[in-house]
């Protein structure tokens, strides 16, 4: 009886491991999908932003990037604060003329920004900590925006 009651448990072990080793093999069997393509970028983007800094409300900047492969034109394009009503008014009108490389940045700050880069543009008006910040074309056409 002793005998028996070891053989049903090693019996009982070894079909255990049998059906743990099966099921891992299953999943080895489960072929891997890759990710969904990355779709490449199209235009320019907000990459960073701050409004409010060390130096109080006017310590403020938006950053723009152009994660394309190609330059893009980006003169006479307006950023525009967007307050938590909906209203909109524009802080900072790049010059005509003006290009942004691929994979460059460009900097527009408020006159109280203290940050080490220099500002590409700076702008007098502060923006709400409760709104947010776009950037529109030439057109008029909204191109990133955050909040």
């Amino acid at each position: 009886m002793k005998y028996q009651k070891q053989s049903i448990r090693v019996l009982f072990f070894v079909f255990l491991l049998a059906c743990l080793l099966t099921g891992l093999a299953g999943i080895a069997r489960v072929p891997a999908r890759a990710a969904p393509p990355m779709q490449a970028a199209t235009n320019i983007v907000i990459s960073e932003f701050r409004t409010i800094g060390p130096n109080g409300g006017n310590d403020e900047f938006i950053e723009i990037y152009n994660p394309t492969g190609n330059s893009i034109p980006i003169g006479s394009w307006q950023l525009k604060a967007l307050t938590n009503s909906g209203s909109e008014a524009t802080r900072a009108t790049i010059l005509p003329g003006t290009n942004l490389g691929a994979g460059q940045h460009f900097l527009i700050a408020h006159t109280g920004y203290i940050g080490s880069v220099v500002p590409n543009l700076t702008y007098g008006t502060g923006i709400i900590d409760n709104g947010g910040i776009a950037i529109f074309d030439n057109l008029g056409n909204r191109i990133d925006s955050v909040g």
